[in-house]
């Protein structure tokens, strides 16, 4: 599967933070508010105190099974495993600076091979500096480990199809930003870069082919201005600028993106944002010349009671693929990148049904369009969870996730099953 890597099943600790830039946003979106009184750690989680250290972890266990270990289309080998998932939370606030660092990982290891092992996490650093109290200072370091299916393909002259072990990807982000109120009005300039490293693919079999590395880099530069035309309602406008460096100079670029929209901080049961906009992204060579889409988007929170919250989310964008299997003319094997159109949407909700019970679930989809190919990707997504805690520091879990790549190129599709049960403790 090559449109996007498909990750593992991370289990991350409560509120982190994805990479991002503004001041002001914890990865949920961009409200024109203050962040400063944000924490990722939630009231009612079980924590310790650590000299100025507030620390909140978990950790979880248990047994797995995985009906289709090398997401292949056909000949599926399942397998049960076990799998141990840590994550840890600590902050720090000292007057007008606050420091979160943050980690979490999910390891699974399975019966029959090896080669389907997975490790996948997340860790970092957030920090904000409440300047002045209409002004923030953030900064953020980033680490993510994650997994792809590079696919399959046919090999003519042996009569068959050859298939790949997931592979390792690491990501690399760091950023800072400044986030200004002046008035009614609102500011947001930052800087980011990340950078991206994949696992060289193999086969099954053992068999090595030549690989097109698709690991790169990409500095951004990222504005954003906004007016409050009533208490609660805002309207904002954000530029983007990017410039790629790959490995493979195929990918090299330079791109804009430019949304506006209009957004609302809570507004009795919802809080969201709504944007159009456009982007292109000038590659400057004959292969992909300049790959441009429109973009429409919206991020939106409901809260129907206290104990529900139902997040919503889509987005449009331009990116290079991870590495997929295939065979030229000759029948000489290469694992090839590409540049896609995405489009990315997800639907997520967690319910705290009882002290005790608690449940979190959602669905996703990514629309994949390849630039100058013939090949089209849809990606769905399914998770679902139950945790009972028998005691105040240990329960029990219980998880679903299904994976659903339809794929016009047959042996780049696949349908994946994994239901996992595990011990989980609080600290």
């Amino acid at each position: 599967m090559g449109s996007a890597p498909v990750a593992a099943q991370v289990v991350q600790a409560s509120g982190t933070p994805v990479p991002t830039v503004f001041a002001n946003d914890w990865g949920e979106f961009g409200s024109k508010k203050s962040a400063a009184g944000q924490t990722l750690i939630k009231p009612d989680e079980h924590t310790f105190q650590l000299g100025d250290w507030l620390i909140n972890g978990t950790l979880n266990a248990g047994v797995l099974y995985n009906d289709n270990l090398f997401g292949t289309e056909t000949n599926q080998v399942g397998s049960w495993g076990f799998g141990v998932a840590p994550t840890i939370v600590a902050e720090r606030s000292s007057g007008l600076v606050k420091t979160s660092l943050y980690g979490a990982l999910n390891a699974d290891f399975y019966e029959t091979t090896s080669k389907a092992d997975t490790v996948t996490g997340r860790g970092g650093m957030v920090n904000l500096w409440e300047i002045q109290r209409d002004m923030i200072f953030r900064t953020q370091l980033d680490y993510y480990r994650g997994i792809y299916y590079p696919g399959g393909a046919g090999n003519v002259p042996l009569g068959q199809t050859i298939y790949s072990s997931p592979e390792g990807y690491n990501q690399y982000f760091g950023s800072m930003g400044v986030h200004k109120e002046i008035g009614r009005a609102f500011v947001d300039l930052g800087a980011s870069i990340k950078h991206l490293d994949y696992a060289d693919p193999s086969a099954v079999s053992g068999q090595a082919f030549t690989v097109n590395s698709p690991d790169g880099t990409t500095y951004t530069l990222t504005g954003r201005v906004g007016y409050e035309i009533s208490p609660v309602i805002y309207v904002f406008l954000e530029p983007q600028v990017n410039w790629w460096q790959y490995q493979n100079s195929l990918f090299d670029s330079n791109g804009v993106r430019l949304i506006g929209g209009i957004g609302t901080d809570r507004i009795g049961l919802f809080r969201g944002e709504i944007y159009g906009g456009y982007q292109v992204q000038d590659f400057g060579n004959a292969s992909f010349g300049d790959v441009d889409m429109p973009v429409l988007g919206m991020i939106l929170a409901w809260y129907p009671t206290r104990l529900i919250t139902v997040n919503f989310t889509v987005d449009q964008s331009v990116a290079v693929s991870a590495p997929t299997l295939a065979f030229t003319t000759d029948n000489i094997g290469i694992y090839n990148s590409y540049v896609t159109k995405n489009t990315n949407i997800a639907l997520t909700g967690t319910y705290e049904i009882t002290r005790q019970l608690s449940s979190v679930a959602g669905v996703s989809y990514l629309h994949a369009d390849y630039v100058n190919q013939p090949r089209v990707d849809n990606q769905w997504g399914l998770m679902a969870g139950l945790t009972y805690m028998l005691v105040n520091n240990w329960g029990i879990n219980l998880n679903y996730t299904y994976t659903n790549v339809d794929s016009n190129i047959p042996t780049d599709s696949f349908v994946q099953n994994i239901v996992r049960i595990s011990a989980r403790g609080q600290i």
